[in-house]
């Protein structure tokens, strides 16, 4: 048994969706073989007697703070997300003696650079910066072939983990749908790296072509902009939202669903993270349309029985296409498609079977 700190400054009190609720995930992992210590901003209530609030000072004061955390708790291995929080515990490491390890969602200078949110200059820092600091770790793991290849040949000896989904939580479809509707569904937020404008444009081309469709999103953060494009597009009041709500709930709300679409075009954001999002698509037993795009086309002879993949160009047209025939599919048929996505996500995606693999490198 290792004792793990879990080490970067993020708020985790509240993880609703995406990097929060995966890290939480991970947590309960750990601990089932594990002593596990959460070094952040904030924890939810569960991990209360985990906590140790994160040193609010910088520079050497902050180094010797996290010293005297590892040296108090006796801590074996730091573990950290992202490429935001690489170097303390690379200092750690040095300092301590600790094994360190990170897990890799994406290429967070190229997502940056691509916002127009650095410049050139600040673009080739991070990279080197990141590439010098990925050296020093004795475990990485990473959410897609793609992006393990993306540094090699340091990463040869690199973990594969994709991301999961608690099936004890998700809502598995209805046996049958209810006669004479056909409802699209989406759960996630508006983010530009989402497409969801590629969905609500998609919709509008299959209710022109006679598909008496209607949509049934969950989202969370701003939809201002969503709104507009479903009233702009004649969608808005054969859209039905839910806002803001708990992750078992948005289980429970997409349900009602016919057909769940992930609808992402290619880029930096998508090229390399693993969409759990789909993972989770698939566990409702609801068939899925997604998108070709990175971590998916790497694995498109498993997901192409288990879904429908369509191409990430004209993508509007490509989902009006695939929504069709959904529609026009036999119901056994598309139940069969549900079915089988179900079973091939409680075999692939579970956190358990992640954990397992992550576990093992801390041993």
């Amino acid at each position: 048994m290792s004792r793990i700190l879990f080490l970067l400054d993020i708020e985790l009190d509240n993880p609703k969706r995406g990097t929060p609720l995966h890290i939480c995930a991970t947590f309960r992992e750990f601990k089932k073989e594990h002593t596990l210590y959460v070094c952040a901003a904030s924890v939810a209530q569960e991990f209360q007697r985990e906590f140790i609030a994160y040193p609010r000072v910088r520079g050497f004061l902050k180094l010797r703070a996290l010293r005297r955390i590892v040296a108090q708790y006796n801590i074996t291995h730091v573990y950290t997300v992202s490429q935001s929080g690489l170097f303390a515990p690379v200092i750690l490491k040095y300092l301590c003696g600790v094994k360190i390890a990170v897990e890799l969602h994406g290429v967070n200078y190229d997502e940056l650079y691509a916002a127009k949110w650095i410049g050139i200059l600040r673009y080739y820092y991070m990279k080197y910066k990141v590439w010098a600091l990925l050296h020093l770790y004795d475990t990485v793991f990473v959410m897609s072939t793609r992006l393990r290849d993306r540094y090699l040949p340091m990463s040869k000896h690199w973990t594969l983990v994709r991301g999961g989904v608690d099936m004890s939580e998700v809502v598995a479809a209805p046996d049958g749908p209810v006669a004479g509707e056909f409802i699209i569904g989406y759960m996630g937020n508006a983010r530009p790296y989402q497409g969801l404008p590629y969905l609500i444009e998609a919709a509008a081309i299959a209710r022109a072509d006679g598909i008496p469709l209607t949509l049934n999103f969950v989202l969370s953060g701003d939809i201002s902009a969503v709104s507009a494009l479903l009233a702009e597009k004649n969608l808005l009041e054969s859209t039905t939202i839910h806002h803001d709500v708990s992750h078992a709930e948005a289980y429970r709300l997409i349900a009602h669903s016919s057909v769940l679409i992930l609808p992402r075009a290619d880029d930096p954001v998508t090229r390399y993270a693993f969409p759990g999002k789909l993972a989770e698509y698939l566990a409702t037993g609801i068939p899925t349309i997604a998108t070709q795009i990175g971590p998916i086309d790497e694995m498109k002879d498993d997901f192409s029985r288990v879904s429908l993949l369509v191409p990430a160009v004209n993508i509007p047209q490509a989902l009006a296409d695939a929504i069709g025939r959904l529609y026009r599919m036999d119901p056994r048929e598309r139940r069969a498609l549900g079915t089988y996505a179900r079973e091939f996500a409680r075999k692939t995606f579970t956190w358990e079977e992640r954990g397992k693999v992550m576990n093992a490198q801390f041993r």
